[in-house]
């Protein structure tokens, strides 16, 4: 997926990823393992040269152990802070919750 139009998402979705990789303490060649893909890809992910589709982002979540919805919003926020002029970033986004606070993501 080549980047067009969305260089400040692509760039906070790669530093995010790269983050998290970093939490759980995997190296790019440990967590490409994981995912099944090269090296090479996770790269250039976290250098923001390429997206993600849903079902890798699915993939990337169970990977690392996070709820998906828990890493939309820490991409929300991060974007926020970073772009605040960005399409993503301005307008109504938001998950509904439930009562204990968790959020709820219908597909």
């Amino acid at each position: 997926m080549k980047v067009t139009g969305r260089t400040a998402e692509y760039a906070t979705l790669g530093t995010l990823i790269a983050a998290v990789r970093a939490e759980q303490q995997m190296t790019q060649r440990q967590f490409a393992e994981k995912l099944h893909r090269p090296q090479s890809a996770i790269a250039k992910l976290e250098r923001g040269c390429q997206g993600l589709e849903i079902l890798e982002f699915l993939d990337f979540a169970e990977a690392v152990g996070i709820a998906p919805e828990q890493l939309i919003r820490r991409f929300m926020d991060e974007l926020r802070t970073r772009h605040p002029k960005s399409l993503l970033s301005t307008g109504p986004h938001h998950f509904p919750q439930t009562s204990d606070g968790s959020s709820v993501v219908a597909l």
